[in-house]
């Protein structure tokens, strides 16, 4: 910014030659974080920030030409897409998502005394391709042996499972 100064009935107004360009990265990285460049002229050569599972997509708010004050500029980012794959008894299902989305698996259809379960199931997306496995477990069932309405035993049963009588 300039500064004004009356000096032996002359006025005068002084500028500082070089501003501050700050560099706000929105949750990214970047080096250097700040630069000089002389009012007036163009920026030249911007550096480019990094953010795990995003791509830059340029600096918002930059003039065409240096003003006379320092300023800040922001980093613009989009999320990377990523493929997931889910995979349950030799069937998959692909998906493309965006990193940061919550992952919700598809239906893969039921398997009568079974429930399916994901084994390696992130909430969300990570930044990179993944492959999540799915597998049927059997379904417990507790049978309870009560004697005079008294808990005598607790055995658990899949389904399917011979259940074998107590003596």
């Amino acid at each position: 910014s300039g500064v004004f100064a009356n000096v032996y009935g002359c006025d005068y107004i002084s500028y500082k030659p070089n501003q501050a360009v700050a560099f706000d990265a929105h949750g990214g990285s970047v080096y250097p974080d700040t630069i000089s460049v002389m009012f007036g002229t163009k920026y030249g050569s911007l550096p480019t920030p990094s953010r795990d599972g995003y791509s830059f997509m340029g600096w918002t708010e930059v003039p065409e030409l240096m003003p006379n004050y320092d300023i800040s500029i922001y980093g613009s980012f989009e999320a990377r897409t990523y493929t997931i794959k889910f995979v349950v008894d030799g069937r998959t299902i692909t998906r493309k998502l965006q990193y940061g989305t919550r992952i919700t698996p598809p239906e893969m259809g039921t398997l009568e005394g079974y429930t399916l379960k994901w084994i390696n199931l992130p909430t969300t997306m990570p930044d990179h391709d993944i492959v999540v496995n799915g597998e049927y477990s059997p379904i417990t069932y507790t049978l309870i042996y009560k004697v005079d309405g008294v808990e005598y035993e607790r055995l658990e049963y899949a389904l399917g499972e011979t259940v074998v009588p107590i003596p």
